[in-house]
């Protein structure tokens, strides 16, 4: 097997396993540290999953190396959610002011329903509760498919399309039409 040098800084072994051109580890943390959040662990490959920690905020995260290649903004969810947030707030209150049972109403709206952290659907009684702040993503499954997704009120107020987003297992399956003919008919969008 061939060593390769460091395609970015020439001076470390390749981090890639078979000899082909790539980044070295130091060079791979050092995207993560650009981005703002400390990766934790060993670096296994391109596409394992990754523990960091954010710089800012302190909270861990989950990410593989190959989703973050060639990004160049904050990686942290929670602070991206708020940064949007306060930056929208300031724009247009009215828009943008919501609290948690807000974003309870955008979730069932959106034809999701709240899991707790070990999936299981959570009461409709609970599920203000377990809104952090409104910034946070959430975890949620479809009503249709039961497929598990991430709900973040914050894009969906962000973006420009409209009906809210919905499922993205049902939204790409041979079922899209019948899966938003099913929500415009039973007004869940």
């Amino acid at each position: 097997m061939t060593v390769r040098p460091c395609s970015r800084c020439g001076k470390n072994e390749s981090a890639n396993r078979k000899g082909k051109p790539g980044r070295c580890v130091e060079c791979i943390d050092a995207i993560y540290r650009a981005l703002k959040v400390d990766p934790e662990g060993t670096f296994v490959s391109p596409g394992a999953p990754r523990n960091y920690r954010c710089q800012t905020c302190g909270r861990p995260g989950v990410i593989p190396y190959k989703e973050i290649q060639s990004r160049s903004v904050e990686l942290c969810d929670w602070c991206v959610g708020r940064r949007m947030y306060e930056d929208g707030l300031a724009r247009d209150p009215e828009h943008w002011l919501m609290d948690q049972s807000d974003v309870d109403r955008m979730v069932r709206e959106a034809g999701f329903e709240m899991v707790d952290g070990s999936g299981r659907t959570l009461p409709e009684s609970q599920m203000v509760s377990r809104i952090g702040e409104v910034w946070e993503s959430i975890d949620v499954v479809c009503v249709l498919c039961a497929a598990p997704n991430t709900f973040n009120a914050v894009h969906i107020l962000s973006s420009s399309s409209k009906p809210w987003t919905h499922c993205y297992a049902c939204f790409t399956s041979k079922f899209a039409g019948w899966q938003n003919e099913f929500y415009g008919k039973f007004a869940l969008c």
